[in-house]
């Protein structure tokens, strides 16, 4: 495969990222995901929450990739930003899984 580098239009618009999660945050209406490993299994536990911490959907797979495209086959009204931000939380307990790291959602991880 060939790579091509790509030119910035005349008038491409170019928008700085950014993201506080204090002021930017906004809860999905639908409800919120618990993700953890399970040692035993060797495998990531993705938990759908609608009314506290009680888990109504459990999804388990070796791999990001395979959970979070059976969650957007169950769930298909998930905000993209939340969705998008699944799909990164899983990632880093596929790493921690396979590297046999702790993993706590929503902080840093330690390779």
């Amino acid at each position: 495969m060939e790579l091509v580098k790509a030119e910035i239009g005349k008038y491409c618009k170019v928008i700085k990222a950014r993201y506080d999660p204090m002021k930017d945050w906004i809860e999905d209406r639908i409800g919120h995901f618990l993700i953890r490993l399970n040692h035993d299994t060797k495998e990531i536990e993705l938990g759908f929450c609608t009314d506290g911490n009680v888990i109504e959907m459990l999804i388990t797979g070796k791999t990001a990739e395979e959970i979070y495209q059976t969650l957007g086959r169950q769930i298909n009204i998930i905000k993209p930003a939340h969705m998008a931000y699944v799909g990164k939380e899983l990632y880093k307990a596929e790493l921690c899984l396979r590297y046999g790291k702790p993993y706590i959602q929503d902080q840093e991880i330690s390779l």
